[in-house]
């Protein structure tokens, strides 16, 4: 099993970064990941007092994958997850939909045992663990810290073990890179933050030649999604439809009619994130509809 380490991490996504590793299609691969805020535990009152900005949510990677080229995709499997023991969440003024009532700088950290995220005294929390951020490298540079069509910080909860997601590829070997990694987090992350922590992600990763994407795929043990960004909310919801409307009709043969109403009703709207510049959602297709099969063409 081949490794990469949170030595290599980048913090914007494009096609000017070289592979920090190259692995064949199929090969299994360990990442390590920093945190969103690079281990730093003043960061909130860094990121809320900063001018200039500082650097936020690395990715660990680039990692190339041979024989990946343009207009394939890459379809990474979601194998385990292993995150430390503690995570960390932040709250200050202007973060998140109601940091306008925020007043002052806190830094929580929360521990993480047997299972769950002990809030505080009378409140446990499941762990779900999960990635916010993966990506292939896109055309034009895309921060770490937002979502795109190449993927990025899609903080979709359901990206965790078990799960797969599908990419597309932009440049040669894919150059996808891992990070961001949540003890648990709500869709809508409303705060701005889920359980932020670091960990060890093994995950496979194949190529799929000559299939193209236009937006990430996921698919779980139930049910297959769409993810979509837009800085405008409703906008990304529209694009989702969109594109399942094509992708079924372009599998299918049926009409855009019948497309749009068959989408109607088997497609649920669910929200990502709404806290990023880029708004994310994803539309769900269960994987128990008889004759229905979203990825049909893309797998």
């Amino acid at each position: 099993m081949r490794k990469i380490g949170p030595d290599q991490v980048i913090f914007t996504m494009g096609k000017e970064n070289r592979p920090a590793l190259w692995i064949d299609s199929g090969e299994i691969l360990e990442v390590e990941t920093h945190n969103w805020f690079s281990d730093r535990r003043d960061y909130a009152r860094e990121l809320a007092e900063a001018d200039n900005g500082v650097d936020i949510n690395p990715a660990t990677g680039p990692v190339g994958v041979t024989g990946a080229t343009r207009n394939d995709i890459l379809k990474i499997d979601i194998l385990e997850i292993n995150l430390e023991g503690k995570g960390m969440m932040f709250t200050f003024p202007g973060s998140g939909l109601l940091g306008e009532k925020i007043k002052r700088i806190r830094n929580r950290v929360i521990a993480m045992k047997e299972g769950y995220a002990l809030f505080n005294k009378n409140v446990r929390i499941p762990l779900q663990p999960m990635i916010g951020v993966i990506g292939t490298s896109p055309e034009e540079d895309v921060p770490c810290f937002l979502p795109g069509r190449h993927g990025g910080n899609m903080d979709t909860r359901l990206l965790g073990e078990g799960s797969s997601i599908y990419l597309p590829v932009y440049t040669e070997g894919g150059g996808f890179a891992v990070g961001d990694l949540h003890g648990v987090m709500a869709d809508g992350e409303v705060s701005e933050w889920g359980l932020e922590t670091s960990g060890k992600v093994k995950l496979r990763a194949r190529v799929i030649k000559n299939r193209q994407l236009e937006w990430p795929a996921l698919e779980t043990a139930t049910d297959c999604y769409l993810i979509v960004s837009h800085v405008n909310l409703e906008e990304a919801i529209r694009e989702a439809v969109r594109y399942a409307v094509r992708l079924i009709r372009t599998a299918y043969g049926l009409s855009f009619e019948e497309a749009v109403s068959l989408v109607s009703l088997i497609g649920n709207i669910e929200i990502c994130q709404v806290v990023n510049p880029v708004k994310t959602v994803r539309i769900r297709f269960s994987r128990d509809i008889d004759g229905v099969d979203l990825l049909k063409n893309v797998r």
